[in-house]
């Protein structure tokens, strides 16, 4: 039985850091019963500028700024060229409730044959209580390699 129980926490470890969710004691009920972290999945859209050159190979990573929890995530679809000039990027993100989001931080490195990029905006979107909420925050700039840049989220 220990082995089992012992199986079961290393598989579950394994499962949270594959999706990038911190693991988190459960809850308790009023009668003891331990509840499982209820996970929220965030939709974020990337917009990159159409400007000349503004698209990028580099890697990109989001900080999302929240009241209850901070994330950080490197953003990549599989397979799929990303933050090409003019479009729109969306990934999607599961997490525990991250609480009121305050501010949006991305960030580049100098990889690949084109580095640069010019971002738009970024907007995240989630489910609250039934009810659809988003937060953008415009950056409207060239991003400079190495460091986050951080904007206030605001309701569109």
């Amino acid at each position: 039985m220990r082995r089992k129980i012992r199986t079961l926490l290393v598989g579950t470890a394994l499962l949270a850091a594959t999706l990038g969710v911190a693991q988190q004691p459960a809850a308790a009920e009023p009668h003891g019963k331990a509840m499982p972290t209820q996970l929220k999945y965030y939709d974020i859209a990337v917009s990159t500028g159409d400007v000349s050159g503004g698209g990028t190979d580099a890697d990109v990573w989001i900080l999302i700024k929240a009241a209850n929890q901070d994330r950080d995530q490197f953003l990549e679809n599989v397979g799929h060229d990303d933050f090409e000039r003019g479009s729109v990027s969306t990934f999607r993100i599961a997490n525990p409730d991250l609480g009121e989001i305050r501010q949006i931080c991305m960030r580049r490195n100098s990889s690949g044959l084109f580095p640069d990029w010019y971002l738009a905006w970024v907007r995240i979107s989630w489910q609250d209580g039934g009810v659809r909420k988003s937060r953008t925050a415009r950056f409207g700039g060239w991003m400079p390699s190495g460091i986050y840049i951080c904007r206030n989220a605001h309701t569109p």
